[in-house]
């Protein structure tokens, strides 16, 4: 058994992220091979007790302190390449084990798409395009002129966590208006951030576009309901590349009902796929994809590009970066 493993429930996951000839040609140079993939079935029938690093991405199995103290007992750490790390990662803290996330690059896919998305939002693509494809080429432009463009419209971003700030970022090649709502973040650094730090009832009353990027943890879950969707202005859009949970969808669905104006663009849902009852299959002003805006297809490679780098400077004892706090994990998003 080698020094390092990949470790999935779904080989194809691995096959597809550490893709690539110059992501395969660096696991060579570094003597990485995709041959050493287990799952969580092999752990009775292998030793692993040689193995002191973890290669992973989506569908990482879950162990329990036990049985990683049993069957990796020299592990140093686990290099994820994928984004939050908090549904497996507590059980290898306990014992010791440092946990590295490639989030930051899937940020940068999520930031890209959103940014997009807000940047169409404002000239009213989305109501108008539909409009259009219904033979109704006057009303979709009288619909588009309704809306402010892309000078001086007012952007809402709730969370400003790793994706959140990325979307400040690429949004300050505009000439656009800011607004900020994290309670983590001071006025100060909002201010140096280039935004306006508000109250979420301000981002909603305020904005022509809001972007959510809120943590899934108990606290925010239906934190975006009937009473903020209802004091968004005329012609508004809301965004979310999130999380589901933290939007209440019968509260959503009323206040677009209440005034078609509106518009919603989901790439994240409660459930996923939705109930083939759901309003947001027919509702006109609710535009929904199916989770894409993390990394997909040649995107993923950044993970595993970022995952190498933190291997590379973890063996040779330098300055580590993309590794978890044990304390932020809850706030992943």
């Amino acid at each position: 058994m080698n020094k390092y493993i990949f470790f999935t429930e779904d080989r194809r996951k691995i096959d597809e992220v550490f893709s690539g000839n110059e992501i395969l040609n660096r696991m060579q140079l570094l003597n990485i091979s995709l041959e050493e993939t287990y799952s969580l079935a092999d752990l009775q029938k292998y030793d692993f007790s040689p193995v002191e690093y973890i290669f992973s991405t989506w569908s990482m199995p879950k162990l329990t302190v036990k049985q990683i103290k049993e069957h990796f007992p020299s592990l140093k750490a686990v290099f994820y390449a994928a984004g939050t790390v908090k549904y497996f990662a507590k059980p290898f803290f306990e014992c010791g084990v440092d946990v590295f996330s490639a989030d930051y690059a899937n940020a940068i896919s999520v930031s890209e798409f959103v940014t997009a998305e807000i940047l169409l939002a404002t000239k009213g693509y989305f109501q108008a395009q539909r409009m259009y494809k219904k033979r109704r080429f006057i009303a979709g432009r009288r619909c588009a002129m309704q809306h402010v463009g892309n000078y001086d419209a007012v952007i809402g971003i709730i969370g400003a966590g790793k994706i959140g700030c990325e979307v400040i970022n690429k949004l300050r090649n505009y000439n656009l208006k800011i607004l900020m709502c994290d309670p983590a973040i001071s006025k100060n650094q909002a201010e140096i951030m280039g935004c306006e730090k508000v109250e979420l009832c301000d981002v909603f009353s305020r904005c022509d576009v809001i972007s959510s990027h809120l943590p899934d943890i108990n606290e925010t879950v239906n934190i975006l309901n009937y009473d903020l969707f209802s004091r968004m202005k005329d012609f508004s859009t809301f965004i979310n590349t999130g999380r589901g949970r933290q939007v209440e969808e019968r509260g959503l669905i009323k206040a677009l009902s209440n005034n078609n104006t509106l518009c919603a663009v989901l790439d994240v849902t409660s459930r996923e796929p939705m109930w083939f009852f759901s309003r947001f299959y027919t509702m006109d002003n609710i535009f929904i994809s199916p989770h894409i805006a993390g990394s997909i297809n040649h995107e993923q490679r950044r993970m595993a590009e970022y995952m190498l780098d933190a291997y590379e400077d973890y063996i040779h004892g330098n300055i580590t970066k993309y590794i978890v706090d044990p304390k932020k994990v809850d706030n992943m998003t």
